[in-house]
């Protein structure tokens, strides 16, 4: 008895160490180190863009008349886009021609020499022409007394609004210290980041420093900073400070809505809470749209203004000519002409060429036209709205397009421009298609504290499936070595900054220190350390 119970013992015992406690022997994979063809091979992600966006603009002011295309419309070079509207700028080449006429034919009445009958009639063109020049002095008084009473009234819209977007940007502070008082007046990196961006609109809007934790109590006393300024606007509307009330109402209110945006919107917070932080957000979102709105609107009623002026003042200026020039005509003929009289003549007729090649110039870059095939992005005028010099009229593409994708600094001196790429787009899968690297960006762009450079990938064939947007796999060919000593890359490991393999040696492994070259992601070269034939091994655990 005694022995069958020690021999159960034992086979126990084996199949608990079988089973429990012996240990599998690790696998070992092996690998030759052998001489061949290296493609090496850098990998990134790129987006399809482009090949060149751009912006026209108008070189004056003007109202939009006509537009002569859409947006996603694909345009030939020289087609006409946008037109602005030119009667002002044909009526001003008109009075310039008939001008030009009269100062010809003066000139050869001038030297044909005047009758009493000649006398007669210049004496009527002076009358009238006088009588014409106080028709336009009237016209361009009246047009500044309009200008002044249409800003004003600009002016007077906006000051009505400041208050308003002063007391909402005001109730959002309280509002979001609701909030604060009840979920975040910790010491957590919410609680920190809520505190920070709201003792900076508090600073902004009502003038207090270090406020971030301040309750509504305290808050609700204040009146300074940009609302105070709103108010010294209405106690005080003057333009001057009514525009500094806006700029300084708008820097507060786009600062209280990064304070409501600091707030996480958790479960922890009520139904009702996040109801009033979603409402306040909107509001502040629609009061700072109706800030920017009012500011836009002073700025294109000055613009408006400055253009109905200067049309007035134009038609002040050419009365002026016109009395000048029937002036001197009367005066030329009652003392008969003179060698000197006939050269000033003559000057005055080059002078108004001038003029008139100069309204013709601008009337023909009153329209914009397409400057290359290209593809219509954007439209940001509508017809009859007023276009500023500064302010983009149209956007345009060209139809190419090309790849920019972001490379890592440890990468970028591996590329050289006109290095070849493979393409494969996620939208297209199967297909692959042939690009080159045509730029590399000097500039560093800084990615979550890494430095990347940007490169221009163009395609080689076609791209008639390829839109803008799609995301892209691209594998760049760079350095090609032939008969390399090569081995697989998964087989190495660093220590202390140097790289190191195993091999075999008498049956023993054996650790090596080996230089590397080029990489095409599987392989590297071995530049020092091994030779052709040997074997390294790694571990496949």
């Amino acid at each position: 008895m005694a022995f069958i119970i020690i021999v159960g013992s034992a086979i126990t015992g084996y199949w608990t160490w079988q089973r429990y406690i012996k240990k599998e022997a690790p696998k070992i994979l092996q690998f030759t180190a052998e001489e061949g063809d290296l493609q090496e091979m850098v990998r990134v992600r790129g987006e399809v863009v482009a090949q060149k966006e751009f912006d026209l603009t108008f070189p004056f002011a003007g109202t939009v008349e006509k537009i002569f295309v859409r947006e996603g419309e694909n345009v030939k070079a020289s087609a006409p886009l946008l037109q602005l509207d030119i009667q002002n700028l044909k009526l001003e080449e008109n009075s310039l021609r008939i001008v030009l006429e009269q100062r010809r034919a003066s000139l050869n009445k001038l030297i044909a020499g005047a009758t009493r009958e000649d006398l007669r009639v210049s004496e009527t063109k002076v009358a009238s022409a006088d009588q014409s020049l106080q028709d336009a002095r009237t016209n361009l008084e009246n047009v500044r007394a309009k200008a002044g009473v249409d800003l004003q009234n600009v002016y007077g819209d906006a000051r009505t609004a400041l208050q308003r977007s002063a007391n909402a940007g005001k109730n959002a502070l309280l509002v979001l210290t609701d909030i604060q008082y009840a979920h975040f007046l910790d010491s957590s990196s919410d609680g920190i980041n809520i505190a920070s961006a709201k003792a900076m609109a508090v600073l902004a809007l009502l003038g207090a420093s270090d406020a971030g934790r301040w309750n509504t109590q305290f808050l609700g006393n204040l009146n300074g900073g940009a609302f105070e300024i709103v108010q010294n606007a209405q106690d005080n509307p003057t333009q001057a400070n009514i525009g500094r009330a806006i700029d300084n109402l708008l820097d507060a209110l786009k600062k209280v809505k990064t304070a409501l945006d600091a707030v996480l919107v958790t479960s922890d917070l009520t139904a009702t809470e996040r109801t009033n932080l979603q409402t306040e957000k909107s509001s502040v979102t629609a009061e700072v749209n109706t800030i920017t709105n009012k500011q836009q609107a002073i700025a294109a009623q000055k613009a408006l203004n400055q253009n109905n002026i200067a049309s007035a003042q134009t038609q002040v200026n050419n009365a002026q000519n016109a009395l000048a020039l029937v002036r001197d005509e009367l005066a030329l003929k009652r003392t008969g002409s003179r060698a000197e009289d006939i050269e000033i003549a003559r000057a005055q007729i080059r002078e108004t060429e001038n003029q008139v090649a100069i309204v013709q110039e601008k009337i023909s870059k009153a329209a914009l036209n397409a400057p290359l095939d290209a593809k219509v992005v954007k439209i940001w005028l509508e017809r009859k709205e007023l276009a500023l010099p500064e302010k983009s009229a149209i956007s345009l593409s060209t139809l190419g397009q090309k790849i920019q994708a972001d490379v890592s600094e440890l990468d970028i001196s591996k590329i050289r421009e006109n290095n070849e790429v493979a393409i494969q787009l996620d939208a297209l899968p199967g297909q692959e298609f042939k690009g080159r690297v045509i730029s590399i960006e000097p500039r560093e762009i800084i990615k979550e504290g890494d430095k990347y450079y940007r490169i221009n990938v163009y395609f080689e064939d076609g791209t008639q499936l390829v839109r803008s947007g799609m995301n892209a796999d691209l594998t760049i060919l760079t350095s090609f070595k032939q008969g390399v000593l090569k081995i697989p890359e998964l087989t190495i490991y660093e220590r202390d900054g140097k790289k190191f393999v195993r091999v075999f040696s008498n049956n023993q492994p054996l650790e090596v220190e080996i230089k590397t070259g080029v990489s095409d992601g599987n392989n590297i070269e071995v530049v020092s350390g091994l030779r052709e034939g040997q074997i390294v091994i790694v571990s496949a655990d």
